[in-house]
């Protein structure tokens, strides 16, 4: 996604959870997610290695090393 269709994406969906609907995206934009999900789940292999608020999942050491290397946080601040 471009940065200008991230912003749109981000609006709608504050806009629906507003609503008290529940929304599930399944993306790997990471600071997109970061920024606007209350709960994360992260999945590698299939499985799930962690889950709960984005500041707690972005330090779990599994998903560290799945998807960034052990100890490279950057991709997760904008």
């Amino acid at each position: 996604m471009n940065p200008s269709e991230v912003t749109e994406l981000s609006r709608l969906v504050e806009r629906i959870r507003d609503r008290g609907i529940t929304v599930m995206l399944v993306e790997h934009h990471i600071r997109f997610i970061m920024t606007i999900a209350d709960t994360v789940t992260v999945l590698s292999a299939g499985s799930i290695i962690a889950s709960g608020p984005p500041a707690a999942v972005q330090r779990d050491a599994a998903v560290m090393a799945a998807y960034l290397g052990q100890d490279n946080e950057s991709a997760f601040h904008s």
